[in-house]
């Protein structure tokens, strides 16, 4: 005992007057001791706080009993002190840990269940209350009401597994008290007691914020910002999920469509970006409106759409829905309070059964529709293999074409002009022809439209200029007093280059050539693409010395308006005129009065085409000034056009 309370002996703990009873325990607990003892004659584990030798505090557990006399008076007090410090430390420790798993359990951000060793409903925090609704009066039907009947089974074998001792996390989604279905992520881990496993705990967390955030991100990802419409990504997944559903299943049949709206770039340039984003809205809406809910259309970039057709019978109800596409885009609409017409240029592929590659799909769908472009737009047509055959020789042309400029395989041929009046010679027109190694002398007809859709025809209008103004200066040195001139064709892309005026005026320097000697041609359509830079381009030139020749007139625009504005000089009129004029009216009525035109607003014109004596007499009698043809000449390579120019000299000479 005396080492309990610090003391060496039991001398030293009796020592002094009082017992050390009186000195190791306060007053208050000695008359609770004494009381509960005299009261009950004894006073079993009465466990109190005890002061030692050294002044601190130590936990004793008193066993104290009365012992009495033979006449039932108290004889003297007996009993036992032990020391339960260590106990005591021990539940102290233990207090403080569930006081603060406590605190923890009750302001837990996050919503906690606590279930039984049988997976029964036990407890649950106030967190679990704010996600759910559920209070502790809920506890026993709380499986039924949290749990979807869809997924009862599912989350038994979710706590079956937790309560077997192993912890596992998911996301799923929970019901709350009102009814609503709510996305949460789910911790469920065992508890362990007297090392056996006995409940566990589930805690709750709602990511309806997160998963919000997800589905924005995956509409951003899948669905095109402006027209809600799917994206390429999310149409090439359903691409690959059809090409696969065809593999697994022959009779399925799926088509794709590539749509592109013909008019949309003019609406942008005319009325301004805000009313293009309206009107692929619009179309947007109108194509959603014309198909099929197991259809899918989407945003490809621009003013191009994707369609996938599912699960149709047969080409033909393809083919309807195709024309019924066409017909409704077609349907005038309102932007900015005006009416709006536009159409499109629609790619299809049938005969999908064969692809293998999305890609591929795709490529022969965009091929299809530049087909039905270059052939008059507003209109469909459907991929064959002969399509894809001349897209690959249209590449192939265009490396031959970059080659053919490294080797200098084009050649200038020239064809003749002639004064109507006298039928003397005043100029040619300079006509390239490319010597292809493979397949021989090709005319510009079978590759000036390959150059122009790659931008090639800038490089080759500048080898043109080059050559021809070269050309051009070693005939006026080889033949002193010649005084004919030199048409050059210029492409929209070239009439619209920031570095033509600096080219020719180098050109110029180089050969020394007046500019007078050189006509520029241009046409209508190069012009209307871009009215006024391409006037501002035209009067400078024409300050320079260069004459303007209106090549190909009245087949563009044929704007009188137009033509008073233009700082042109010469009007070339289209073959298709001339070549026609004597077998339809019409035609010669149109000759007139462009040459009527002429001469109104004091420009020369010039005949192309002329082919017969009968067309020749014709246009002397009507006035023209100038005409050029096979009848007259036809296109001639430089030897031979020097062999005419020599003639003709001998001739005027003469």
């Amino acid at each position: 005992m005396a080492g309990i309370f610090g003391y060496d002996s039991m001398d030293s703990l009796m020592a002094g007057a009082k017992g050390f009873l009186q000195r190791a325990i306060s007053s208050s607990d000695r008359v609770r001791l004494l009381s509960q003892a005299l009261q009950l004659g004894t006073a079993q584990n009465f466990e109190l706080d005890a002061f030692m030798a050294d002044g601190k505090k130590t936990w004793i557990s008193i066993n104290m009993r009365t012992v009495k006399r033979s006449d039932g008076s108290i004889s003297h007090l007996e009993g036992s002190v032990r020391d339960v410090s260590k106990r005591k430390k021990a539940e102290r420790r233990l207090a403080i840990q569930k006081g603060l798993f406590q605190q923890l359990f009750d302001n837990s951000p996050q919503g906690i269940l606590l279930l039984g060793k049988d997976g029964a409903p036990m407890d649950i925090n106030p967190s679990f209350t704010s996600l759910f609704g559920y209070v502790r009066s809920d506890l026993h039907a709380l499986f039924e009401m949290l749990l979807h009947p869809e997924s009862l089974d599912e989350s038994y074998a979710f706590v079956s597994t937790v309560l077997s001792g192993t912890s596992v996390s998911t996301e799923t989604r929970r019901r709350t008290k009102d009814g609503r279905i709510i996305p949460v992520s789910m911790l469920g881990y065992p508890y362990v007691l007297d090392g056996t496993i006995s409940g566990a705990f589930f805690i709750f967390s709602d990511i309806s914020e997160r998963k919000n955030y997800e589905a924005q991100l995956t509409r951003q990802a899948l669905r095109d910002n402006l027209t809600g419409l799917p994206n390429r990504v999310l149409f090439m997944e359903r691409l690959n999920r059809a090409m696969t559903r065809q593999q697994r299943n022959g009779e399925y049949r799926f088509a794709v469509l590539m749509i592109d709206l013909d008019s949309f770039k003019r609406v942008n340039d005319t009325l301004g970006h805000q009313a293009g984003d309206h009107l692929l809205q619009e179309v947007a809406a109108r194509l959603i409106h014309c198909l099929r809910t197991m259809d899918t259309v989407a945003r490809m970039g621009g003013d191009e759409f994707a369609v996938l057709l599912e699960d149709f019978q047969n080409n033909h109800e393809a083919i309807g829905i195709t024309r019924r596409l066409l017909e409704t885009i077609r349907q005038p609409l309102k932007i900015q309070d005006r009416e709006v017409l536009v159409s499109a240029s629609v790619g299809v592929v049938l005969q999908t059964a064969r692809y293998t590659s999305p890609n591929d799909l795709l490529r022969d769908a965009d091929i299809s529709m530049y087909r039905s472009k270059e052939l008059g737009k507003n209109q469909f047509k459907v991929f064959s293999k002969s399509m894809y055959e001349q897209v690959v020789q249209t590449v192939q042309l265009e490396n031959d074409l970059r080659q053919a400029l490294v080797e200098d395989e084009f050649e200038l041929f020239f064809q003749p002009i002639y004064a109507l009046a006298g039928q003397k010679l005043r100029g040619f027109e300079a006509l390239i022809r490319w010597n292809h190694p493979r397949r021989g002398h090709l005319s510009p007809g079978e590759f000036i439209p390959v150059a122009e859709e790659t931008g090639l025809v800038t490089e080759i209008g500048k080898w043109v200029m080059h050559r021809g103004c070269r050309v051009l200066a070693g005939w006026q040195a080889q033949f002193p007093g010649l005084d004919i001139s030199l048409s050059l064709n210029l492409s929209p892309k070239d009439l619209l280059q920031a570095s033509l005026i600096p080219v020719l005026t180098e050109l110029l320097h180089e050969t020394g050539l007046d500019a007078r000697h050189i006509k520029l041609e241009i046409t209508e359509t190069a012009v209307m693409d871009n009215p006024e830079q391409a006037t501002s381009r035209l009067e400078r030139l024409q300050k320079m010395g260069f004459q303007i020749a209106m090549d190909d007139f009245g087949t563009g625009y044929s704007s009188l308006s137009y033509l008073q504005r233009l700082p042109i000089d010469i009007l070339k009129i289209d073959r298709s005129f001339v070549q026609t004029m004597l077998e339809n009216p019409n035609n010669l009525e149109i000759i007139k009065a462009i040459i009527g035109l002429g001469k109104i607003l004091d420009l020369r014109i010039v005949a192309e085409g002329v082919e017969t004596q009968q067309q020749l007499e014709t246009l002397q009698e009507l006035g023209c000034d100038l005409a050029q043809g096979y009848l007259l000449g036809r296109p001639m390579s430089k030897e031979h056009t020097e062999s005419l120019i020599s003639a003709c000299s001998e001739d005027s000479s003469a």
